[in-house]
């Protein structure tokens, strides 16, 4: 069993600076050990938007800025209810993928639970349309916000502000140490860093050492890396800010993937700009091109000279813990930008080492199962996204190459035949990894073509069920906010906490009023 007492973190980014957030104010899970983030500081961050997803709100709770009104404002958050995905089904079809509710549970005689998804009662009734039976449908076309329903949105946010955000809450924390220097040396013993020599003349020993350096993987030069570009097909993206013309109109409260001959092109509205940027293939299609159909996609709002480029390769490292190195956010791997995995996959990341090193200690045990759990949650989300690219009817060389080099997994074929099988539900399988059952129900309900009704119900009582719900949501719709009324709104406390399980939910709960009774620092 090894100790820890001294964490470092090298590399300043949004994994950086959240990994540390979450150790310093979680500080009593990891036996109070010291915290040491090491990096550069970059005098002005440039960002072009950033979507979450649901475990971003878990996030910020557990380090303690649970009321929005502390920081969406000062890094240009707004909600975030879905996403939109126009021309990704066949003919052009927009495909839905909510936050929130998409089945139906009740309970037998008997006192089984029993869950219906949406999809699965629509089969019978083709004259319902499916996006308007799931959760937040109706007010997010309308740019509306269900103020009731807060815990169930995320947040679109500039990642810039949230890094200055977070390291002026934490900066002067007790037990947390900031050195604005770089990494000039890294002395080893086997698999473990021993001590890091910086350019400053310090030299720093640590028992524990967390590599946010994103693709340099500067702690982890030797990692085995894991090619993912066999069933990923965009490496590339030109990227900007659209400023507003219409704001009311175009604050969406959802994030927009608009499929296009080249690939796809993300919008991300937050308070004073728009984020927006072309994904695509480097190697199909050339930047200058990209950034043609950019410009031409929002009608010569933006210049082509103002885009910049990002690239990447898709790819993970085979181990994110060997020795006493953890690899955190890039430095980890990255998919792509579709489904906004990139601060999850850094949540997850920093909530698994809590785990693995609860009380400032952990074995090769630990380390094991840190290792297998970040297997599957990037290759289960490798495969979410794949499947994205499946149906495609588009004719181009972009798409052409997608039809030729695509791979369906194992759960997608699953997944498939029970959606085509009459008697059987859906998705008995809630959970695959990062990515559930659910969310792959929702989108091949949405794709596929053909299918059949179930029949392993009572369909007219469930056809109630469901009338009863669109309903439901029409007044909900009627009740709901426009999406700028509803970033000026200030919930309680008690309003915005992740109702989950009550023994959680009071947890956070307590944890907060604590702080606030004893003066600690919320914001």
């Amino acid at each position: 069993m090894k100790k820890v007492k001294e964490i470092t973190i090298v590399g300043g980014g949004t994994a950086g600076w959240m990994t540390a957030t979450w150790l310093v104010r979680r500080a009593a899970a990891f036996h109070h050990a010291r915290i040491t983030l090491i990096d550069k500081e970059v005098p002005e961050r440039i960002g072009v938007g950033e979507a979450n997803l649901l475990n971003f709100n878990k996030f910020m709770q557990y380090c303690g800025f649970s009321d929005p009104t502390e920081w969406m404002e000062e890094v240009d958050a707004t909600y975030k209810g879905g996403i939109f995905y126009p021309n990704w089904g066949k003919g052009g079809k927009t495909i839905f993928h909510p936050f929130g509710h998409f089945h139906f549970h009740t309970k037998t005689s008997d006192g089984h639970e029993f869950t219906i998804p949406f999809g699965d009662v629509l089969t019978a009734n083709p004259d319902i349309d499916y996006p308007s039976t799931l959760y937040f449908y109706p007010s997010l076309k309308d740019n509306r916000v269900q103020i009731k329903e807060l815990v169930g949105y995320s947040e679109q946010l500039d990642c810039g502000k949230y890094v200055e955000f977070l390291m002026r809450h934490i900066k002067e924390s007790e037990g947390f140490t900031y050195i604005n220097s770089t990494v000039n040396n890294i002395n080893w013993e086997g698999d473990d860093i021993t001590s890091l020599e910086l350019d400053n003349g310090d030299t720093i020993e640590s028992d524990l050492f967390i590599d946010c350096t994103g693709f340099k993987r500067l702690l982890s030069p030797n990692r085995k890396i894991i090619d993912l570009s066999d069933r990923l097909f965009v490496d590339t993206a030109v990227a900007t800010r659209v400023e507003y013309i219409d704001k009311e109109e175009e604050l969406h409260p959802y994030t927009t993937a608009t499929a296009t001959d080249h690939g796809w092109i993300w919008e991300t509205p937050l308070t004073s700009r728009i984020g927006s940027g072309h994904v695509f293939n480097r190697h199909i299609t050339e930047i200058d091109d990209a950034k043609e159909s950019l410009v031409k996609h929002w009608n010569g709002r933006i210049k082509k000279e103002d885009l910049r480029t990002i690239h990447w390769d898709p790819v993970r490292v085979d181990k994110c813990w060997e020795g006493n190195v953890v690899n955190i956010g890039l430095s980890a791997g990255f998919i792509e930008p579709l489904e906004s995995t990139g601060i999850a996959f850094i949540i997850g990341g920093i909530e698994l080492l809590e785990d693995c090193a609860l009380g400032g200690c952990y074995d090769w045990m630990d380390i094991k199962h840190y290792n297998m759990k970040m297997e599957q949650d990037y290759e289960s989300a490798v495969d979410f996204v794949s499947m994205h690219y499946d149906y495609s009817h588009i004719q181009s060389p972009f798409w052409d190459h997608v039809r030729k080099t695509f791979k369906k997994c194992g759960f997608q074929k699953m997944m498939e035949d029970s959606i085509r099988d009459p008697s059987y539900p859906t998705y008995k399988v809630l959970r695959h990894g990062f990515f559930g059952g659910n969310n792959w129900a929702i989108w091949l309900h949405q794709l596929m073509d053909d299918v059949p009704a179930k029949t392993y119900f009572d369909n007219r009582a469930w056809r109630r069920a469901l009338i009863e719900r669109l309903q439901r949501m029409k007044q909900d719709n009627k009740e709901a906010m426009p999406h700028l009324e509803a970033l000026k709104y200030k919930p309680s406390l008690d309003e915005r906490i992740l109702d989950t399980d009550g023994e959680s939910r009071d947890k956070i709960l307590d944890d907060q009023r604590q702080m606030r009774g004893t003066g600690g620092s919320l914001g």
